[in-house]
């Protein structure tokens, strides 16, 4: 049985009102008379205004029947109107009984409406003559103003108000202090941090000789094979096996992060892909979880800078006019907008990729935040693998583009060259393109197929070349 949704007290009576007539509210329309009028939903308003607002004077009509039937006090009536007053059902109910108590002074004969009946206007009788008192009797609906309020009610409802305001007000200051006092925190944290102007003289020994396990590149074993320490802490439960015995491929799927209507099909291919993620584009956090969570890896795509006329490469952008802090700062900005990553490489970044200082700066940041790095090969002059063996990195570069073409047998013939590396030097690194419609569907069917024929598949962070 469904459980009762809540009710205030005027919701309530109109609820017993209707059920009395074998008519039962929907929750829908017991939530918007709960509601105050401001804070509707842009469907509770179309609520409102369809099904509420042509039925207020037959609303307010059975709330008047139910005043004068239900037994309760009117005391009852008025004490819950201070608590309710705001709300859709607590204006209804305050216009009704404003009337009561001038039709109090003024009775007029009335008719119980029905459930479905519209509410109808009473001309109010002659006023009667001393001689006959009439009985005192609740009338119909009468178009009084709000300022004949009891003044009780009235005295009660403002006072109400002005607490409400000042409780505000009080609330305004304490959370203009708070903020005040987070901004302080905020800006002491970034003045202490490495890349603050004093932070940076405190931190810049420190960096270059500590390494926590998430900072070392690699863990050498006994028998010559490496684990990355990373692989150990960031693990998913549900990772896609990753095999780097030779030959093996790794695949890199760049471009993440803007409307992915193929999503399913790359969520289909049981390989150890990793996908590179865009910092702040629309879908960068909900794609970059959704696909860690389904066993795959996650790599920050650095938006870099290109040569013109094309130098604009996404939001979150490195350019050469950088100095090292402003660079750390952005890249800081662009990690925190993905999730789960491991590694990074360049989105396009020409120019970028060709300046070794800028560089440099990129992997002295990855080692800093114990995230390895690839080399997209971007541009035929790129420094990228360069900066990264200077400081200790492990060669990850890009061998092959698999979609530089669109078409399925250019992809295919793509995947057959990568598996003859393969087999020619160990392990190979490829790189495809997440928007790419055949790439997912022709990646899938490849995969399988080299796999019966002997090639290994692994995380690009489990191999180097």
């Amino acid at each position: 049985m469904a459980e009762q949704p809540y009710m205030n007290f005027f919701t309530d009576e109109l609820y017993q009102y209707y059920l009395e007539q074998g008519i039962t509210l929907s929750e829908e329309i017991i939530s918007v008379l709960n509601k105050i009028p401001l804070r509707l939903s842009g469907s509770e308003r179309e609520v409102f205004l369809k099904f509420i607002l042509p039925r207020r004077h037959q609303m307010k009509q059975f709330l008047r029947t139910r005043f004068i039937h239900s037994g309760a006090d009117e005391q009852v009536w008025h004490d819950n109107l201070l608590l309710y007053s705001e709300s859709v059902i607590g204006q209804i109910a305050s216009e009704m009984l404003i009337e009561e108590e001038v039709s109090q002074l003024k009775p007029t004969p009335s008719t119980e409406p029905g459930p479905t009946a519209l509410p109808t206007q009473v001309v109010p009788p002659e006023e009667p003559t001393p001689a006959a008192q009439p009985e005192k009797k609740r009338s119909p609906i009468l178009p009084i103003s709000i300022k004949q309020l009891s003044p009780r009610l009235n005295i009660n409802i403002k006072r109400r108000r002005r607490m409400m305001f000042t409780r505000k007000r009080r609330v305004g200051r304490l959370a203009a202090v708070a903020a005040f006092a987070v901004i302080v925190v905020l800006l002491l944290l970034f003045l202490f941090s490495p890349w603050g102007p004093w932070g940076y003289l405190l931190f810049k020994d420190s960096d270059a000789n500590s390494h926590s396990p998430a900072q070392e590149a690699d863990l050498n074993i006994m028998d010559g094979q490496s684990i990355n320490a990373e692989q150990a802490i960031r693990a998913p439960w549900n990772e896609k096996v990753s095999d780097p015995t030779p030959p093996t491929i790794a695949i890199v799927v760049d471009d993440v992060g803007e409307a992915a209507p193929n999503l399913s099909q790359w969520l289909a291919i049981d390989a150890p892909l990793t996908f590179s993620v865009l910092p702040h584009c629309t879908y960068s956090r909900d794609l970059a979880e959704q696909l860690y969570q389904a066993g795959y890896r996650i790599m920050l795509h650095v938006p870099t800078e290109n040569y013109p006329p094309d130098s604009y490469a996404g939001d979150g952008q490195i350019s050469t006019d950088m100095d090292r802090d402003t660079l750390f700062r952005t890249l800081d900005h662009d990690l925190a907008c993905v999730p789960h990553v491991v590694g990074i490489n360049n989105h396009e970044g020409g120019k970028g990729c060709d300046d070794l200082q800028l560089m440099t700066w990129e992997c002295e940041w990855a080692k800093a935040n114990g995230l390895f790095v690839v080399d997209s090969r971007s541009s035929a002059r790129s420094k990228v693998s360069q900066a990264a063996i200077s400081l200790g990195f492990e060669k990850r570069c890009n061998q092959a583009f698999i979609d530089n073409r669109k078409d399925p047998d250019y992809i295919r013939s793509a995947m057959r060259e990568l598996a003859d590396l393969a087999r020619l030097n160990g392990v190979v690194i490829g790189i495809c393109h997440f928007t790419c419609a055949n790439a997912p569907i022709v990646l899938g069917d490849m995969i399988q197929e080299l796999k019966k024929e002997g090639i290994h598949f692994a995380f690009v962070q489990d191999i180097h070349n």
